[in-house]
């Protein structure tokens, strides 16, 4: 059954292949944007736009007419500098107030929405193995964690009974941007190493896995609440560290002390020195297959798909 679908952060890294994707499908989309020439301009002339800027005007109405289900993936760019006080009110403005807003718009006749989230919101100093059933501290521990969590509080408030909600909490992402954007340069030269200890889990995902992962939750209407988009298991940073440096063909010895990097990004450390080993139970019960399970394997894909 094809839908008329809003995409929010459409431009972005995972928005632009969502989108993508969902009109492969047959579905009518429609985004979100502060220049809507320039969407248009990412994302083609057959996708819809409403002009919005969240910081200033209530959600438009005109976004949400005829709308079935809705993905809401804005967000200011958590990795890009060190976490200012002005950031950090980026951070939580751009998630929090937008979902605040597009809640209180949504009409009856949407019937899904589904919320990007992340695993930060599992504590991040932690040896435990976490999944969608596990109990989280109260309060939150971490910048991170109380954002994650406030978050999903917000996107809660879209479920009715005749609206599914779910938080997608979204791992690491291999991609050719992101994650991997300032890694791979580095890499190429010769300057790859494990981070601090090295022994820090990753929950990594294949960003072409993350983008069916989403097709199946909105596919699947039993699954609401959290949902954990990560690779099958974790890896650690220093495995990562070394299949990154294979799959480029360059030597793996230089260790970033710990200390360096708090040092480097403050705050913000805790984006490479925290630990999750989160999985992705939910979607495993509910028949989801992997597509990319090895990560030297996905790695490669990412890399030869950038060259």
């Amino acid at each position: 059954m094809t839908q008329r679908i809003l995409v929010t952060g459409g431009t972005g890294l995972l928005g632009r292949r969502l989108v993508a994707r969902l009109e492969e499908k047959g579905h009518t989309v429609v985004v979100t944007s502060r220049d809507c020439a320039r969407a248009r301009a990412r994302l083609g002339e057959t996708v819809e736009c409403v002009e919005w800027d969240y910081r200033s005007q209530p959600f438009p109405a005109p976004a949400l007419e005829g709308v079935d289900a809705v993905f809401h993936l804005m967000g200011e760019n958590i990795g890009a500098g060190r976490w200012t006080a002005a950031k950090k009110k980026a951070l939580r403005g751009s998630r929090i107030e937008s979902t605040e807003k597009l809640v209180r718009a949504l009409p009856d006749g949407v019937t899904d929405f589904l919320c990007a989230s992340a695993i930060g919101v599992y504590p991040g100093d932690s040896s435990e193995t976490f999944d969608e059933r596990s109990v989280l501290p109260s309060p939150p521990r971490g910048f991170m964690a109380r954002l994650c969590h406030d978050w999903e509080e917000a996107a809660r408030a879209a479920a009715t009974p005749g609206r599914r909600q779910a938080s997608l909490r979204i791992g690491l992402v291999l991609a050719e941007s992101g994650l991997l954007g300032p890694l791979v340069p580095l890499y190429r030269l010769g300057l790859g190493g494990p981070i601090g200890s090295g022994e820090q889990q990753m929950p990594w995902v294949h960003v072409d896995d993350l983008i069916e992962m989403m097709l199946f939750v909105l596919e699947h209407r039993e699954l609401s609440g959290p949902i954990n988009l990560v690779g099958p298991e974790p890896a650690s940073l220093a495995t990562f560290s070394r299949s990154l440096a294979r799959v480029l063909g360059r030597p793996h010895f230089l260790r970033v002390p710990e200390f360096a990097v708090r040092l480097a990004l403050g705050e913000a450390a805790a984006l490479v020195l925290s630990s999750y080993d989160v999985r992705p139970t939910r979607l495993r019960e509910a028949g989801y297959v992997h597509r990319h399970a090895d990560l030297e394997a996905a790695l490669a894909d990412v890399v030869e798909d950038d060259d």
